[in-house]
Formats: C-alpha cells, sequence, structure tokens
C-alpha cells in the first residue's frame, strides 16, 4: 500500500576541499536502530509513490519515482531523497552513481551503495544537516569527512585497523 519495497540504499556523499575528495560519515542519531554507530552518509530504502512512508514531500526539484515509471522504483532517486531528508543536502540525479550491490548482513535484504557528488563543504554540510527534516537520524555533532586515499580506504576495508581522529575533519 505504502510503496516501499525492500531494496536499501547506501548513499556516501563525496565532496572535495583543496583538491583533495572526502567521504562524509555520519553517527546514528538516538532512537535509531544502531544509535552511535558510525554509517555511510545516509541510508533508506526505493519508493517508487508518494504514498510511500519513505515520501520526501514536496521538495522544488525533487522528482518522485513516480513522475518517471521507467526508473520506478529508482536507487537514484532514493539516494537523492534519503541526502536530502537526513543531511539536508540537495544533489542532482546527474551526480548520483550506484557502486555495488550488497546483501545485508543481518536481514539478508538486497542494497544498493551509491555515490553522489557534491561541491559543498563539510561546514555547509553540517549546517544543511540541522535543518534536515529527518535530522533525527543522525547525530548532529557525529557529521565527519574522511580524505579518499589509499591509506584511509585500506583502513576502512579493513577490520584490523581503525581510523585516527588525524584522519578525520
Amino acid at each position: 500500500r505504502h510503496g516501499a519495497n525492500p531494496i536499501g540504499v547506501h548513499v556516501n556523499l563525496i565532496t572535495f576541499q583543496d583538491n583533495k575528495r572526502f567521504i562524509v560519515v555520519t553517527r546514528r542519531g538516538k532512537g535509531t536502530a544502531d544509535t552511535g554507530e558510525w554509517q555511510t552518509s545516509v541510508s533508506g530504502v526505493t519508493c517508487p509513490r508518494r504514498s510511500s512512508i519513505e515520501w520526501g514531500g514536496d521538495v522544488p526539484g525533487y522528482i518522485y519515482d513516480e513522475d518517471i515509471p521507467e526508473l520506478s522504483p529508482s536507487p537514484f532517486l532514493a539516494a537523492q531523497r534519503e541526502l536530502f531528508e537526513e543531511l539536508g543536502v540537495f544533489v542532482s540525479l546527474d551526480q548520483i552513481r550506484v557502486i555495488a550491490l550488497l546483501n545485508h548482513k543481518r536481514s539478508g535484504q538486497p542494497v544498493l551503495v551509491a555515490e553522489a557528488y557534491s561541491e559543498k563543504t563539510l561546514k555547509e554540510i553540517r549546517e544543511c544537516a540541522k535543518a534536515a527534516e529527518e535530522k533525527w537520524e543522525i547525530d548532529q555533532n557525529g557529521i565527519a569527512a574522511i580524505e579518499l586515499n589509499q591509506r584511509n580506504l585500506g583502513i576502512l576495508m579493513s577490520k584490523k585497523e581503525t581510523l585516527k581522529v588525524s584522519n578525520v575533519t
């Protein structure tokens, strides 16, 4: 009835500063599953209709899945919606790409992993997050950026080492 389906979407927001690329990571807010845990920038599910419980409201420039039936349900639209709902950052569809299809460890649910690109600085992203409609999903003091370099990516992919605070802005 609500139109949500079982395909999860995790979005890594990539920002650029001083000719370097950074991935924005967030800590889960109080009252969410995995409270206090660090995660990809945002996450949610694909949503084919306005009637869905995942509906993002009347957002200027926002395209609903039902407006483009050939894309419905669309991981691109879900990524766009989740970034706006949780971080208050609007990213156009041409700045989003799907990079992987995984299975969620606990639920076995398929999860699409996407990247979205923004010219906003980390400071601007933190400001946008304060006004996001679902800001409760993210700990407002838990928004950080990690430089995307070979060393940091190796650490993120490994369970042997943890990123030091000096690697996080």
